[in-house]
């Protein structure tokens, strides 16, 4: 296999991939459940946040058989393939096959197609990732690859949730016509990624053990408060993203075609934190590192509560695009360094046992946060259904940050807890 061939394709893969999750995650809810005063719901809030924790569940139970399968198949490009299909055309069919107004239609299509939609969806990114050894043979090319998916994920960012909004305001508000366009493009390139890799080969003999992965959690203190921390977080930090509309629309009162400006000034200071996290992480260690980032978000998000006031001499929106730009900062971080410090755990556990189990780690940890994506979803309707989430009454809208920064600082106990006798000083596995 020629690598050089193998990588640009390769890459464009997470931009598609990533342009399809964000315009989803962006857009999906809005769709389902726009604000009362801003359009017709489709379903009750808490009937689309209980969907999508279905879906998450069955996703994350399956991620680690999808892993080991694609391995023990020797065909990750197939995995590849059809779950790059399944996951754009089923997430693009959703916006189609709905019902106006609310029916019992429209709760069948979700609790249906959200389940299958996500095991799409884990089917392409599971093998994806685990194809990066073999891509990147060296520890120097996989530094080089990991860095510029880095770029080409904030790419697809840039791409499935600015963009979007830019197309949709020219679309005359068309979620559907952006959803058939951006959709289909993303498609293509998670295809042509999986075409790509069509030659490397990955059949292995080793066998999935839910046994093995209980056996790294209890044997490592550290990939305990880890995983904890993490799940925390993303259960807090997911509701924010995918409320983002919501804090627009209701509490800034904008149309929906602006919420792409706000997250690219979100994506913008994302991208100067991930820089200047290259720089210090070497120097302060990733627990120390993650443990900063934690108590950023817990002193930002709560501000989000304050959207859509005048705060000291800054007017709503200025105030608005303030707090966005401050998220960016440990989010770079976070970005950074979360797969480092799990890779981290498994080098330690490597040391220990002879035996090097990363893909064990990295399962748990997408077992946890998928399963805090689908939590968040459930908690995110509940608070929209007992609160409110309207103009008049938008509490279930900013009770979402001061949460998400509790749950963050919750997190940064744990990173506190974290040992500090690791090996977090090296550069090689940032990603």
């Amino acid at each position: 296999m020629d690598t050089n061939k193998k990588t640009w394709p390769y890459l464009l893969g997470v931009a598609g991939y990533t342009i399809t999750d964000t315009f989803l995650q962006t857009w999906l809810t809005f769709f389902f459940v726009p604000p009362p005063d801003k359009g017709i719901s489709l379903v009750k809030p808490e009937v689309y946040g209980n969907a999508f924790l279905l879906a998450r569940i069955v996703e994350a139970l399956c991620n680690p058989l999808i892993g080991f399968g694609a391995e023990r198949t020797g065909k990750p490009w197939l995995f590849m393939g059809l779950g790059g299909f399944v996951f754009a055309s089923v997430g693009m069919s959703l916006f189609f096959l709905a019902q106006p107004g609310q029916s019992d239609w429209n709760s069948v299509i979700l609790f249906g197609m959200l389940p299958i939609m996500t095991l799409g969806q884990a089917c392409f990114i599971v093998p994806y990732l685990g194809l990066i050894p073999k891509i990147a043979p060296t520890p120097n090319q996989q530094v080089a690859l990991t860095n510029n998916q880095t770029l080409w994920i904030l790419t697809g960012v840039l791409i499935g949730q600015v963009l979007s909004g830019k197309a949709i305001e020219f679309l005359s508000g068309s979620l559907q016509t952006a959803a058939l366009c951006f959709l289909n493009v993303a498609m293509v390139l998670m295809i042509l990624a999986s075409l790509s890799v069509r030659s490397v080969e990955t059949r292995s003999e080793q066998r999935f053990s839910l046994q093995e992965m209980g056996a790294i959690l209890e044997r490592n203190r550290g990939f305990q408060l880890l995983v904890a921390a993490l799940f925390l977080f993303w259960l807090g930090f997911s509701m924010v993203r995918n409320a983002v509309t919501y804090f627009v629309t209701v509490l800034l009162n904008q149309p929906k075609e602006t919420v792409g400006v706000y997250f690219g000034i979100l994506s913008v200071t994302t991208l100067i934190s991930v820089g200047t996290t290259r720089v210090l992480a070497p120097r302060l260690g990733l627990r120390r590192m993650m443990l900063i980032s934690s108590l950023l978000f817990a002193v930002i998000l709560p501000l989000l509560a304050t959207i859509g006031f005048k705060v000291g001499p800054f007017a709503p929106t200025t105030w608005a695009q303030i707090v966005f730009a401050l998220l960016g900062l440990p989010l770079g971080i976070l970005s950074s360094l979360q797969n480092s410090i799990v890779a981290e755990q498994a080098e330690q556990d490597a040391l220990k046992t002879g035996t090097s189990k990363t893909a064990l780690f990295f399962g748990v940890q997408g077992l946890l946060i998928k399963m805090s994506y689908g939590l968040a979803a459930s908690l995110l309707g509940f608070l929209q259904s007992t609160f409110g989430y309207t103009s008049a009454h938008p509490l279930g809208i900013q009770l979402i940050g001061p949460i998400a920064g509790f749950l963050a600082l919750c997190a940064a106990a744990l990173y506190y807890f974290y040992p500090k006798n690791l090996s977090g000083q090296k550069t090689t596995a940032l990603t």
